[in-house]
């Protein structure tokens, strides 16, 4: 399958294909593997509703202190589920982008 196949069967932009075969490229090829590392890396830190005012003092600016007083929820606390390929056009913003789609 071709980089723009790829893209089209996603709704993506091709480059956004090429730099993601690019930014986790090997000598053996892609590596999955890699890429979920990387993508670990850029998750957000999602905090449970006890840890905002900790959070969100501005006197809190001690590394340890601020781990402390935040909580981060874990994955398992979530639940994922596929959705149209329209998330991917800013243009699109309307509730029907996060209703679960048959793959």
């Amino acid at each position: 399958m071709s980089q723009r196949q790829i893209a089209r069967e996603l709704g993506i932009h091709n480059s956004t294909v090429s730099c993601e075969l690019r930014r986790n490229a090997t000598p053996d090829g892609y590596d999955p593997a890699q890429a979920q590392v990387l993508c670990d890396d850029r998750m957000p830190l999602v905090l449970d509703d006890d840890s905002m005012d900790a959070w969100l003092d501005p006197d809190l600016v001690e590394r340890d202190a601020i781990r402390a007083g935040v909580r981060h929820l874990e994955a398992d606390a979530f639940t994922a589920w596929p959705v149209s390929t329209r998330v991917n056009r800013v243009a699109n913003d309307d509730p029907s982008l996060v209703e679960p789609v048959s793959v």
